[in-house]
């Protein structure tokens, strides 16, 4: 299953690149998020990435992966490893919120992203929360496989994923979609084009809708090479969708 945990920097320092206060490129900092991604990926045995949001650039998110919510909840929050990252990191981010999607890394393209962003930095994810409404699971189900194709035909940049949420709050269901962009107008045309016929039905089934963007963030020890070498299987996947133009936690604190 898949982690999804929002983070909020407390201190934001000025990125003149990104036209925001928020400076995550300072080698302190990016230093920091390299040991958590780490420790994270040791204890878990799996890969996770941080990603920037575009939105607000404050904005970082942890996209990891677990065997189950045990593993997680049980036995990495209150870990030492965890404990240690919290204490390093309680002057620089909190944790918003955080839960799980019933899908894995097999899923989404994030090692296939990682290596798109090495290559231009306009390419990014659109990370969008689904709240449906009661009773309607089994239709919004119908219709995602209904239109997967079509929105992975549209998308051509890697694979579109979603799944539903484990953790939910309530009996609210949701639903997290991934797609993944060359750049930012190239999602807002799609969605005011042919995509606004192609998900018509799917306006009757959900209460509320929140779209993001984000990018997943290249630290500055990290080989160029890691995303094909750690996944190449995903990578290799999808090189059949490969355009013209793309050849020429920290830490859980709850």
């Amino acid at each position: 299953m898949t982690e999804i945990a929002l983070l909020r920097i407390l201190r934001p320092i000025e990125r003149s690149d990104l036209g925001c206060s928020t400076r995550v490129d300072s080698p302190t900092f990016q230093t920091k998020l390299a040991l958590a991604k780490q420790k994270m990926e040791e204890f878990s045995g799996r890969k996770f990435y941080f990603l920037q949001e575009v939105e607000d650039p404050s904005h970082l998110y942890i996209i990891g992966e677990w065997d189950d919510l045990g593993r997680h909840l049980l036995e990495w929050l209150p870990s030492q490893e965890n404990q240690s990252l919290l204490h390093l990191f309680k002057n620089d981010m909190k944790v918003e919120w955080m839960f799980h999607i019933d899908a894995t890394h097999t899923e989404f393209a994030f090692a296939r992203h990682a290596a798109a962003v090495r290559r231009s930095k306009e390419n990014l994810l659109g990370i969008t929360r689904f709240f449906v409404k009661p009773g309607k699971k089994h239709e919004f189900n119908k219709e995602y496989d209904r239109c997967w194709d079509w929105m992975q035909h549209c998308v051509k940049e890697g694979k579109v994923g979603g799944g539903w949420r484990i953790d939910r709050d309530g009996d609210q269901e949701e639903f997290v979609l991934i797609t993944p962009w060359k750049n930012l107008e190239q999602h807002e045309d799609t969605l005011y084009g042919g995509m606004v016929g192609e998900f018509s039905d799917f306006e009757e089934l959900f209460s509320t809708e929140i779209t993001r963007h984000a990018r997943v963030m290249i630290l500055d020890n990290e080989a160029s090479g890691e995303a094909n070498e750690e996944e190449g299987e995903e990578v290799d996947k999808w090189t059949d969708v490969e355009t013209d133009e793309d050849k020429d936690e920290v830490v859980d604190e709850e």
